[in-house]
């Protein structure tokens, strides 16, 4: 439980959640108090940041003009806790239990920080400057021993209510592995819902970290990008607020068993933006050795089966959207009936997908960018290979997800058979299965 007294203040540095319940704005900042005893750099040392999540209720009453152009900015927030009345907002964990009790605060204010110090000290920690780098050649090494050997790829959408999460397997798995048939090679996010979504969790929760057969050697992760439905299921259920903010009790087996690939920031200022919650979960891959850091001007890589990691790059201009600034999966699809690929945006818009990948290839099977969330550019919908092509919706049935015009959008594309993922064991030919 918490542990503060009546009418405490705090003082945050905070971005604005990209991800927003209608009605709702979510920070995402750390304790001023905090930044001051952090490192130069944000893996300088073993440090705990003190992180906070804040749902303000009523926005329209604190700055409202203020709070539209607040994305990718930093803010000041004065918060009082256990307020004594007047409350109009909450405190968040990642991962919210059915029993987890209502936090209240006030935000008292909210302002732009123009301090040039802390925004430089800000952006440096939220874009990894000072992170090392993994080499293109230990990104290809990675994925190359992920795949070597799988006799029948196929892609497996999890079903985990309105996050997402996806894995590689062999579906020809070795006899020793009974109880699923599908050897995990590779994870593509590890998300589960957060806040208040935590109710799209279905009653039979799947767990995909148990499901990873031991071939002596770490499964590893490809995280699409930074967005908490995305990264959560590295997170244990009933996280809580002490006195020094948001309690976060890491999923062992996800930050010690398996090694990360993450995207940072890109070239042109066109990348990643890490909220301070997030902070903390490149601090425990990194105690335990499993962070590695995608190059800021590597474009693509590709494994000897031909599964390609691509970075995504928003062709309008430049971004600090992170849904379109991380890494899209093609797995490639060896079949008699031809050769081809599934395609795994994360949250991307197509457009940004294809921007380094050679035009023309086949997509067989696609998950819908978004959780089938609306697309700006339905024109970039890949076209559907075969008549028999699975369209897989990984969503909860929130958010507004998934949204009639991109389903008819895809459908316009030859995607006639959306598979969601509520439906389970409903896949597409062996190539994709929806567990």
């Amino acid at each position: 439980m918490y542990a503060w007294g009546k009418e405490s203040k705090l003082t945050l540095y905070a971005l604005v959640d990209e991800e927003q319940e209608p009605g709702t704005w979510i920070f995402d900042g750390i304790a001023a108090n905090s930044l001051l005893g952090a490192p130069r750099h944000l893996l300088d040392r073993d440090w705990e940041p003190e992180t906070w999540l804040v749902a303000l209720e009523k926005p329209g009453q604190l700055n409202a003009c203020l709070l539209p152009e607040a994305r990718g900015g930093w803010l000041i927030l004065t918060l009082t806790l256990d307020p004594a009345s007047e409350a109009n907002g909450t405190l968040l964990p990642v991962r919210a239990s059915p029993e987890a009790g209502r936090i209240s605060v006030r935000v008292d204010s909210i302002e732009a920080l123009r301090d040039s110090r802390l925004l430089r000290k800000l952006d440096a920690f939220s874009r990894l400057v000072g992170a090392p780098r993994a080499s293109k050649r230990e990104i290809t090494r990675l994925l190359d021993r992920a795949t070597q050997g799988m006799r029948c790829a196929a892609l497996a959408i999890y079903d985990v209510g309105q996050a997402n999460w996806n894995a590689v397997v062999d579906t020809k798995c070795h006899p020793a592995c009974l109880s699923c048939q599908r050897e995990v090679r590779l994870f593509f996010d590890l998300g589960m819902p957060t806040y208040w979504y935590h109710r799209t969790l279905p009653q039979s929760p799947t767990d995909p970290l148990a499901l990873c057969c031991h071939r002596g050697y770490s499964v590893p992760v490809i995280l699409s990008h930074w967005h908490q439905d995305h990264w959560a299921g590295a997170v244990a259920q009933g996280s809580a607020y002490g006195s020094r903010g948001l309690n976060i009790q890491w999923d062992s087996r996800a930050i010690r068993d398996h090694q990360w690939l993450v995207p940072s920031q890109g070239r042109n200022g066109r990348g990643q933006r890490l909220s301070p919650t997030a902070w903390r979960l490149v601090l425990a891959l990194h105690w335990h050795g499993n962070l590695r850091v995608w190059p800021t001007l590597l474009n693509s890589v590709q494994s000897a089966r031909g599964d390609r990691i691509v970075k995504c790059y928003p062709v309008s201009g430049p971004s600090n959207n992170n849904n379109d600034t991380g890494l899209a999966l093609f797995l490639a699809r060896h079949h008699y009936m031809g050769y081809g690929f599934i395609l795994a945006p994360g949250d991307a818009q197509y457009d940004t997908v294809y921007h380094y990948v050679p035009p023309g290839l086949p997509i067989y099977h696609l998950v819908a960018s978004h959780h089938g969330g609306k697309i700006k550019t339905p024109n970039a919908i890949p076209t559907a290979t075969s008549r028999r092509s699975r369209l897989a919706i990984s969503h909860g049935g929130g958010y507004g997800h998934p949204c009639q015009k991109a389903l008819l959008a895809h459908a316009a594309q030859g995607w006639l058979f959306p598979c969601e993922t509520s439906q389970r064991h409903s896949g597409g030919n062996g190539d994709i299965y929806l567990v």
